[in-house]
């Protein structure tokens, strides 16, 4: 079989889901372009800035019923413990297809009774120098699945910290 692109989306087992990592938020973005049925909140730009306003858009976009899977990613770089409950008690209320993606660059930030309630998956953090790299890895990586994870196995035993970060990622 044909390597396929890592799908952070074929890891969600759950309605509400945080992944923590840096490169989450825009591997998910690219992932849902094809998807008709989504509401992406924030940019990587202007993570810092989720609202009470997002949470209403959030608790209306569940109202919302339909047959087809539905998504709503934002970034959850937020402290504020107000619209944390207020999104603790939106996650406790799923609608069915509805599938609640959090983004976050530390899990710390995401209150203990609302993490209880996700799904929560950690990627290994890149710098911008190995996302490159992961990318044209990607592309060249064209092999069978066997081959591919001999291929990981061998870096992972003797490659650099950087070439260590490509690895894990290629093994998601």
């Amino acid at each position: 079989s044909q390597l396929k692109n890592s799908s952070l989306l074929d890891r969600i087992a759950f309605h509400a889901v945080c992944f923590e990592g840096d490169y989450a938020f825009a591997q998910l973005r690219d992932e849902l372009a094809g998807t008709l049925n989504k509401i992406v909140i924030a940019s990587d730009e202007d993570h810092k800035n989720f609202l009470k306003s997002d949470v209403e858009v959030l608790q209306q976009f569940q109202k919302t019923r339909t047959s087809e899977k539905r998504y709503f990613l934002t970034n959850l770089n937020i402290r504020n413990t107000t619209i944390q409950n207020m999104l603790l008690k939106v996650v406790e209320e799923p609608s069915e297809n509805t599938v609640i993606i959090f983004v976050v660059s530390t899990m710390s930030v995401v209150l203990p009774t609302l993490r209880s309630r996700l799904q929560a998956i950690t990627l290994p953090a890149i710098d911008g120098d190995i996302e490159k790299k992961i990318e044209i890895a990607k592309k060249n990586l064209n092999v069978s699945d066997l081959e591919r994870l001999l291929y990981i196995k061998k870096i992972r035993d003797t490659g650099n910290a950087s070439e260590k970060q490509i690895a894990d990622y290629l093994a998601i």
